[in-house]
């Protein structure tokens, strides 16, 4: 479905009761965004995992109007979920969109023209644009019968083709890109002797350098890191995260690593940030056959509201300059 917070009012539904999600993003101006949907398997509930049957990728305006239907795969693929359930990349400006189509190659669509620009053939899925939309992080020798998640990071430059290995983000290692694509925040494990086992680091594009965050910690009772747990601000003059394995709080910190704060005390397993990071919105968990509610709060915790029924969410993000509609 789609809510508006603003009015507290339900826009619509996206699929029938007899398909599930397997995807869903919104480009970074908030004008579109893209949804992969999938026949559901027999006695799965709302978040059912897809058929091997794949899915349709539907790509639409921000009122819900779907503007291009595009067959592609939702089969899981032991990627790691945020990034292989829909397949979605979208490009800084909002203006393109990386995907897998139903052949299992992946694609860039173009939605100002409308064409739809296949990669090579080694490339198995577009992990993040970066540097500005020049270059994309892409995965390539992706075992799919490996006990974990298994495929080598790549830069991929698109004026050349050229390729550089990025060996820090193998195998499924979350990151989170900067807005200008220049570096990315991820973790990694600390010095001996640190407080917490895991840290906080930065990963700079261009020398491709790996910087820990002292005193830092992030982390999740699983090893992987949702997505929606570390958020960059709109200008990228800072990043929000939530540590859910250690110390369970929410923190900020500045680009450069400086200015590491404690923002709140952190009760929920799983979050997402708004776009301008001053809020963040939560489920609560209930026994099997209740229902999910989800709240938003401010990051210091204050101001928590009970939104309605939901057990997955995703915030439209703040429109920009680069909006297709000139807004």
């Amino acid at each position: 479905m789609l809510a508006d917070l603003t009015v507290g009012s339900i826009a619509g539904s996206l699929v029938t009761r007899a398909e599930s999600i397997a995807g869903f993003a919104w480009s970074p101006t908030g004008a579109h965004f893209a949804y992969n949907t999938a026949p559901k398997v027999a006695g799965q509930r709302d978040q059912a995992r897809p058929s091997d049957l794949g899915g349709t990728h539907y790509i639409a305006r921000s009122n819900g109007t779907v503007i291009k239907e595009i067959p592609g795969t939702a089969a899981r693929s032991g990627l790691p979920p945020d990034f292989e359930a829909g397949n979605f990349a979208w490009s800084p400006d909002g203006r393109r969109l990386a995907l897998v189509l139903a052949s299992g190659r992946t694609a860039l669509y173009d939605l100002t023209t409308g064409n739809l620009l296949l990669l090579p053939p080694d490339i198995d899925r577009v992990l993040a644009w970066v540097l500005g939309g020049r270059s994309l992080l892409v995965a390539t020798e992706h075992n799919p019968d490996c006990y974990v998640v298994c495929f080598q990071a790549q830069l991929l430059d698109l004026a050349d083709g050229g390729m550089v290995r990025v060996p820090i983000l193998d195998n499924g290692r979350t990151f989170w890109p900067a807005p200008d694509g220049a570096m990315a925040v991820t973790y990694t494990r600390a010095e001996e002797g640190a407080a917490f086992p895991i840290v906080v680091a930065l990963l700079d594009f261009t020398t491709l350098s790996l910087t820990s965050i002292p005193g830092s910690s992030i982390g999740y009772p699983s090893e992987y890191i949702p997505q929606e747990h570390l958020a960059f601000e709109p200008d990228g003059t800072g990043f929000a995260w939530a540590d859910v394995a250690w110390t369970h709080a929410l923190f900020r910190a500045n680009p450069d690593g400086s200015g590491l704060t404690r923002l709140s005390a952190l009760l929920p397993f799983r979050i997402a940030f708004s776009p301008d990071v001053r809020e963040f919105a939560y489920g609560t968990t209930g026994r099997v056959g209740e229902p999910r509610f989800l709240h938003t709060a401010n990051l210091d915790g204050s101001g928590d509201v009970r939104v309605g029924v939901a057990s997955a969410y995703a915030w439209r993000p703040l429109p920009r300059r680069t909006d297709l509609n000139g807004r």
